[in-house]
């Protein structure tokens, strides 16, 4: 058996796969289908492993609505996407974190963000405390960060105002990379929609 990590022995796509089965809470809200926001989606070329992965998790059907502010990659996405992924549609369009609320169709049940830029602070905390209004009763909120400042950032404007946070986790699955002295998907951050939740 290799002694290297993870990260340099299994695609990266697969390394996200193990993220999300290792962290992503257990208990969901039980709507049919699972509904899930992506904001700030990049070309999201992950669509394909969190749409598998939802679904062998809930044994449910999944509808992911994305959207980011560049239409460029936005239309990458949407290319990405024109394949069937079985159990799962995809609405993927041009959208902000302060103007979204017409992409939604119904409550959402899970936020999703991976490596979300948080140099806008801002305007995440608003998006943050905007989403209440849309979320399902015990929703869940699940990031990915390649550091432990973004994670900690994060967490804060989660903090309160409804949300109950977890204890930031390092990710025994990041993908590193040497120049960049970071790790994709290095920290995770969790909370839930609600005041007195306890239980992942």
């Amino acid at each position: 058996m290799s002694d290297a990590p993870v990260s340099e022995i299994v695609p990266r796509d697969e390394v996200y796969h193990l993220t999300l089965d290792s962290y992503f809470p257990k208990r969901v809200p039980s709507s049919d289908p699972l509904r899930v926001l992506v904001p700030a989606c990049g070309a999201f070329s992950e669509a394909d492993v969190l749409a598998n992965f939802l679904y062998e998790r809930v044994q449910k059907p999944v509808a992911i609505t994305a959207f980011d502010n560049d239409p460029k990659l936005v239309a990458d996405a949407q290319r990405t996407l024109q394949r069937d992924i079985e159990n799962c549609t995809f609405v993927v369009q041009v959208g902000d974190i302060n103007n979204y609320a017409n992409l939604l169709d119904g409550s959402i049940d899970a936020i999703v963000c991976r490596h979300p830029n948080l140099t806008d602070k801002i305007n995440w905390k608003d998006f943050f405390k905007d989403a209440r209004s849309h979320l399902a009763p015990d929703a869940v909120v699940f990031a990915t960060c390649y550091e432990r400042w973004e994670a900690d950032m994060l967490n804060g404007q989660l903090t309160g105002d409804l949300y109950t946070t977890f204890p930031i986790m390092k990710s025994n699955h990041a993908h590193f990379f040497p120049d960049q002295k970071s790790r994709s998907d290095g920290y995770i951050v969790i909370a839930r929609f609600s005041k007195t939740t306890t239980a992942r």
